[in-house]
């Protein structure tokens, strides 16, 4: 969750370039000229291990090859910051991502995967890496030609064109997208004070279930994907961000459009699970809420740090980097050095992202369903016995078959 708009001016030059390209799968050639070269080092923050996080109780360990990641700032390792000089590598954490941790659990590398630059510059060779994440990122697909892939679908693109339209199937596919989409409303109406009523903001809600369902998760499962982790979108109504000197109406709006987002998507999901007899993992409520932070020692009313997009909406309101001209710029001074940058008691490092105590504990969640979801005793919902046969169901099944057989004629 990060507002990108601020470095669309330094954006411009490379993802100029990018959007100059008019690649598509069917331009790889089939002998391999292009083929995806798998990241033989680990990242940074990354190991290769089995390491066990405290609180996991993962004991039927399934296996993978890799670990692909779709996403936005709550995963991005250094996409973003390879194509812009403002930003810097490990700024929207403090430490590791959630992504991360399953990486380490199962035994798999992750590092970014550089698909900004090598794209930009016209060679697929340069995607070295796994994490496709780009801060900034959201479920559907901008107008902006600069964002061409930078958004998830773009991101997923970006996956086709390294990997020649194929998804290993013995993979794991980890999309945590959505948050941005949920801010657009937010600042739409409390920022930017639209003429547009609640309803009619909503309505952009189903572009982004849209574009999750048909944009980024069926193409993957098109091209030989089976292990799909979908992760709800964050609690972004209690970062300080929404919350933050703000009216109690603020944060409520906020959780109704996550609440809105998360069940759509959950709904959408189901459907494809039914059309297609396949399980796709979706995680809710894995983020430390209530009683979990209570028992963490967490607080959530401010952050350590601001970053560069401040809190517009606060009374008063405060200015990126809290009106400093360089990063880090520590917001609570109960982060200060010696606790910079552990953040020890913090749930969010900046106006809107946690820390990474707080993607550790994520990580445990989303670790136990996929040992749970994948594995001998793991079944489709048609297989279970639950899906619907509702009358869009069997419409989209109609359709299907009709267009079926006027192929085959």
């Amino acid at each position: 969750m990060f507002s990108i708009m601020c470095y669309i001016p330094h954006l411009f030059l490379a993802s100029a370039a990018i959007s100059s390209l008019v690649y598509s799968i069917h331009a790889v050639s089939p002998s391999g000229h292009h083929p995806r070269k798998l990241a033989k080092k680990a990242s940074k923050t990354t190991k290769k291990g089995t390491k066990a996080l405290k609180g996991d109780t993962c004991s039927n360990m399934p296996e993978f090859s890799d670990i692909f990641v779709f996403g936005d700032s709550l995963a991005d390792q250094g996409n973003l910051a390879s194509i812009s000089p403002t930003v810097e590598v490990g700024m929207f954490n403090n430490g590791k991502f959630a992504v991360e941790y399953l990486a380490e659990k199962f035994n798999v590398q992750i590092e970014m995967s550089n698909h900004l630059v090598a794209l930009a510059m016209k060679n697929i060779e340069l995607i070295t890496g796994t994490n496709y994440a780009v801060a900034g990122a959201t479920a559907s697909i901008s107008a902006d030609p600069r964002r061409s892939y930078i958004d998830t679908p773009g991101q997923v693109q970006a996956f086709m064109l390294a990997n020649q339209g194929k998804a290993p199937p013995d993979a794991l596919y980890a999309i945590n997208v959505g948050g941005n989409d949920v801010l657009k409303l937010y600042e739409a109406k409390y920022r930017d004070n639209t003429d547009k009523t609640d309803e009619e903001l909503f309505q952009g809600l189903k572009v982004s279930v849209n574009s999750i369902t048909n944009n980024i998760v069926r193409p993957l499962l098109d091209a030989g994907a089976k292990h799909i982790l979908v992760v709800s979108v964050a609690p972004i109504q209690m970062a300080p961000y929404a919350s933050f000197n703000q009216p109690e109406e603020n944060p409520a709006f906020v959780e109704k459009v996550i609440d809105t987002l998360n069940r759509h998507v959950k709904e959408a999901l189901e459907t494809i699970e039914c059309e297609e007899d396949v399980s796709i993992m979706y995680s809710v409520d894995v983020f430390p809420v209530s009683d979990h932070i209570r028992e963490m020692g967490l607080q959530i009313e401010s952050s350590c740090t601001i970053g560069f997009n401040g809190i517009p909406v606060g009374n008063p309101p405060i200015p990126p980097l809290n009106g400093k001209t360089s990063y880090p710029a520590i917001w609570d001074p109960k982060c200060n050095p010696p606790n910079f940058p552990e953040a020890r008691g913090f749930y969010w490092w900046d106006e809107f992202h946690p820390t990474t105590v707080v993607h550790e504990f994520v990580a445990k969640k989303l670790i136990d369903q996929v040992c749970r979801e994948v594995g001998r005793n793991s079944h489709s919902k048609r297989k279970k016995g639950v899906c619907k046969t509702s009358k869009s169901v069997q419409k989209i099944k109609s359709n299907k078959t009709k267009s079926s057989k006027a192929a085959r004629n």
